[in-house]
């Protein structure tokens, strides 16, 4: 009898421990965004506004000066953090079925991080992505369930490609840290402009595509591999093709985007971004 008993208290201390380990997995990648983030604000308060001025953008490329009198950033303070919202659709493989996603991130100019926080469902699981850029190094984990990490990369590697994200970010939704010395820039021609980004010991490059009415509408970069180990990803180019500008947080900006691997065997569009909300210049995180 006091053997069955003790048994019986085993199971109840194996089953409390499970709860436990679940409870503590549970939702932890969203308590891992909201602590980055919050730290982030910690180290990063806001400074004192400054508006960007036509004098602060005269030495950049003719047209990326266009572009940003466009998007409305010249008069406005300069960005110095923002908050973005999307709806998104993401792909597994070419001709998958959409992965419908809520997107959460928030991006910090001057010393640069970005924390993005994906949640969507994979094979009717529910799945949560984290990516963190923060000083010199990055990180990306795909958790399944709140319990399994099926992905969990970092490494300079990593950081190089995640800093190409830093840099297109900084492109499409903060126009005035376009002035930032460690770009440096190369007018093509009057639709097209390379710029290349240092930011610690990674450099990156990209070609930014602007339309006729002055609207960045492609941003491609050689120096964005996959890093999943998925065959043939290695070294493509990677691009991001803007559309549907409309006034959005006070400025105008693409409200559309996609994020398209060129593959060998053709185009590879694996997420479309619709942004649903930006916020500039916030005092401390903010879940809604």
């Amino acid at each position: 009898m006091a053997k069955l008993k003790k048994s019986k208290i085993s199971i109840i201390v194996l089953i409390l421990s499970i709860m436990a380990m679940v409870t503590s997995f549970f939702h932890s990648l969203k308590d891992d965004f909201i602590e980055k983030v919050e730290t982030e604000f910690v180290k990063k308060p806001l400074q004192q506004e400054e508006n960007l001025t036509m004098v602060d953008i005269e030495h950049l490329p003719r047209n990326v000066q266009k572009y940003i009198v466009l998007t409305g950033a010249v008069g406005k303070p300069k960005i110095q953090n923002l908050r973005l919202e999307f709806d998104a659709e993401m792909f597994s493989k070419p001709g998958a079925k959409p992965m419908i996603s809520d997107v959460v991130q928030y991006s910090f100019f001057g010393s640069y991080s970005r924390v993005f926080f994906l949640k969507t469902s994979m094979f009717m699981i529910p799945t949560q992505v984290l990516h963190a850029y923060i000083g010199s190094s990055a990180s990306m984990v795909v958790r399944i369930a709140s319990l399994f990490s099926i992905v969990h990369l970092s490494g300079p590697e990593l950081t190089s490609t995640e800093t190409v994200t830093v840099l297109n970010d900084l492109c499409v939704f903060a126009p005035s840290a376009m002035t930032d010395r460690r770009l440096t820039w190369r007018e093509i021609d009057s639709l097209r402009t390379e710029v290349t980004f240092l930011n610690n010991q990674f450099t990156v490059k990209a070609l930014l595509i602007f339309n006729e009415r002055g609207e960045l509408v492609d941003f491609e970069s050689d120096d964005r591999p996959d890093v999943t180990g998925k065959p043939g990803r290695q070294r493509v180019k990677w691009s991001t093709p803007l559309r549907d500008y409309k006034e959005t947080g006070g400025m105008f900006l693409t409200s559309v985007g996609e994020a398209v691997y060129h593959l060998p065997e053709g185009n590879f569009s694996y997420g479309t971004f619709r942004l649903r909300k930006i916020e500039f210049n916030l005092k401390e995180f903010r879940d809604k």
